[in-house]
């Protein structure tokens, strides 16, 4: 029952992202990590063997999730948070954050299970880190809109 219920508001979430979310141009690069442009932490769903790892409970609702969040190489000032829906600003959703977690220095040694839940239309939960230029920037973990896995996107967000 439980896994008919996700699949139906995964489906949801597919059409209403389809709806909302304009399509990419031919030539318009995405904006997500290329091959040159490795991007530092993963996630995925979490398998049932998992390495030595830290742990949060974010949500322990029905439909929640285990995901794994991996370190690729060590980031500096690592924060997790709930994101919470504002307004829209143009054609793009802003968010507010409640954090849940935080890390000084968050390392491929120990990856994060994290257990929660995904937003209908947006992202529900997502993680800030300082980036090599020194800046902080926003991303929201959802599901595929194309095959259901697990992604990663920036979004805006006021953190505090």
């Amino acid at each position: 029952m439980n896994r008919t219920l996700l699949k139906i508001a995964l489906a949801a979430v597919l059409l209403l992202s389809l709806l909302i979310f304009p399509a990419c141009e031919k030539d318009q690069e995405p904006d997500t990590p290329t091959e040159a442009q490795t991007f530092p932490i993963s996630a995925a769903f979490a398998e049932e063997d998992l390495p030595d790892h830290l742990e949060l409970v974010a949500d322990e609702g029905e439909n929640a999730a285990k995901i794994l969040l991996t370190a690729e190489t060590p980031v500096e000032s690592f924060h997790f948070f709930a994101l919470i829906y504002e307004e829209m600003d143009g054609d793009e959703p802003r968010f507010s954050t409640d954090e849940l977690y935080e890390l000084d220095t968050f390392g491929p040694e120990k990856p994060l299970l994290v257990n929660m839940t995904f937003g209908e239309v947006f992202p529900a939960y997502g993680f800030t880190f300082k980036n090599a230029d020194g800046m902080f920037k926003t991303y929201g973990i959802n599901l595929s809109g194309e095959d259901g896995s697990v992604i990663i996107s920036e979004v805006r967000a006021a953190l505090g």
